[in-house]
């Protein structure tokens, strides 16, 4: 009972400026609802959908465990990715891509609660502020493949930073790192927020920072089960769905902003483009 108390108080932090992320929180889930409902669908969600549907032609609740006792890394996403589609398809059968929107859209608008968590368990000033930031960025409105594995990765991740960016605490801190392990698990390029995370902690003891790189990998095996029999299968998905970067300034430019459209008609773009364009 203690625990689950210490993490309410940790999702409900105390500031003049929590009703006001909560109304924002609010407004920006009924404003984007009708989007993320709305019948037209971007072709990459048929296409998981499908993949998720595949497994459980019956919804049974036989076919939903052998989906999830024999699910990889399909396409390269975890399977804690395809495990929660899995069981969307079994608890909502042909509607499950909309089961699925909406509860990206859930987890979309709690990132921005998740930041002021963060800054608030920070004793930052400007913790309301760092959230009403998150809704003004581009990527807050994305309405792409948005029942991809992306949301769920941004918002694991994002809560391991919330997490860690209080008093450090041991089992508080592994949790951390193991959410982190887990949006990594789901999309393997959220490896970089690993970086992120041991530079907001810094560690002090070669002990402890042996002790966040295990629950990272905790998480990640969490998120993947089988790569503990089988990590060649898992390394051989991943390698199939990218090819290694040409590591030139070109390159680097285009990560930071370019104009190119995907040929499903969503903007590729930059850093730029979808967090601080003003800047740009």
């Amino acid at each position: 009972m203690t625990a689950i108390q210490n993490l309410l108080s940790n999702l409900w932090p105390g500031g003049r400026g929590r009703w006001a992320v909560v109304f924002v929180v609010a407004a920006y889930f009924f404003v984007l609802e009708p989007v993320f409902l709305h019948s037209s669908r971007v072709p990459d969600e048929l296409w998981y959908l499908q993949l998720a549907q595949e497994k459980l032609p019956n919804q049974t609740v036989g076919e939903l465990f052998g989906a999830i006792m024999s699910e990889t890394n399909r396409l390269g996403y975890g399977a804690l990715y395809w495990n929660l589609y899995s069981s969307m398809v079994f608890l909502d059968g042909k509607d499950a891509l909309f089961g699925m929107r909406l509860m990206c859209l859930c987890m979309m608008a709690f990132v921005g609660w998740l930041i002021s968590v963060a800054g608030v368990r920070r004793q930052s000033s400007f913790a309301e502020l760092a959230a009403f930031l998150w809704f003004t960025l581009p990527v807050a409105w994305w309405s792409g493949k948005v029942t991809g594995p992306e949301v769920l990765s941004v918002v694991l991740a994002v809560a391991g930073a919330a997490i860690l960016s209080g008093a450090s605490n041991y089992r508080w801190d592994a949790t951390a790192f193991g959410f982190i392990g887990l949006s990594i698990g789901v999309k393997f390029n959220a490896a970089p927020i690993a970086i992120f995370a041991f530079i907001l902690w810094r560690p002090h003891t070669v002990k402890a920072a042996a002790g966040a790189l295990a629950a990272l990998a905790a998480g990640f095996a969490a998120a993947n089960p089988f790569v503990l029999w089988n990590p060649g299968g898992y390394l051989a998905a991943v390698a199939s769905m990218s090819q290694p970067p040409k590591l030139t300034w070109a390159f680097v430019g285009e990560i930071f902003s370019n104009s190119n459209w995907e040929w499903d008609g969503v903007l590729s773009g930059g850093l730029l483009q979808w967090s601080l364009p003003f800047l740009g």
